[in-house]
């Protein structure tokens, strides 16, 4: 496997609507979990975050980065080109922090990460403080 020289392991493959104890990806197993855009393609969101969360050990991270949106309001241009994956559209929504398809505000991935249950969770840079000027952020949750 990948990885294994320098002790590290990955999960390949995936089966929507399974858990991943499932597919034999045990709890408490990982000390970081990382994905680059692909988490907000997740079919329902709720569920994906919250099996991250129970595979990470104590103390664990998940570091995703992922484009972002700034405001609601219409697509960013990102969005122009995947909006006709049929993946973009196929999301379960939730009113409180997953409020339309494609991708997120920034804000709204933080009350995701709460939601699943992570204890502290961050975005960086502190969108806070530059959310006008980018449109990519990594986002962090630690168990």
């Amino acid at each position: 496997m990948p990885g294994q020289s320098a002790g590290l392991s990955h999960v390949q493959g995936f089966v929507a609507g399974a858990t991943l104890e499932e597919i034999g990806v045990e709890h408490n197993t990982y000390d970081i979990i990382w994905g680059v855009n692909a988490i907000h393609v997740a079919t329902d969101l709720k569920f994906t975050l919250k099996e991250l969360y129970k595979i990470l050990k104590p103390g664990g991270t998940l570091l995703i980065a992922e484009t972002v949106r700034s405001s609601d309001g219409p697509m960013i241009q990102h969005e122009f080109v995947i909006n006709t994956l049929d993946d973009y559209w196929n999301v379960k929504l939730d009113k409180e922090w997953r409020p339309n398809c494609g991708f997120m505000k920034w804000t709204d991935w933080l009350k995701a990460l709460e939601a699943a249950g992570f204890d502290v969770y961050e975005t960086v840079p502190n969108m806070k403080e530059v959310e006008k000027e980018l449109t990519c952020v990594q986002l962090i949750g630690m168990k």
